[in-house]
């Protein structure tokens, strides 16, 4: 099942996540994947994701220094498509 959540246009999506883990879980979805655009990729928001076990996807900018810290770790085990 697929469920989509459009916010209030004067939240930011990088302040989203926090409200989204704070709300209860919605009986019956135990396993909630979520996918999210490049607005969402801020550091505080991919550790909480992290730390709260909820398996995302996420879509970001290759040049933000966060990002390629990690991926410079991999690169030798990372698979590029470029």
């Amino acid at each position: 099942m697929i469920f989509s959540h459009i916010g209030a246009k004067n939240i930011l999506d990088s302040k989203t996540i926090r409200r989204f883990l704070e709300e209860p879980d919605i009986p019956g979805y135990s396993r909630v994947k979520l996918v999210m655009d490049r607005n969402f990729s801020t550091r505080e928001n991919i550790n909480r994701l992290f730390q709260s076990l909820v398996k995302f996807l996420m879509s970001t900018k290759m040049s933000l220094v966060y990002i390629r810290e990690e991926l410079d770790a991999i690169d030798d085990t990372f698979r590029s498509f470029e």
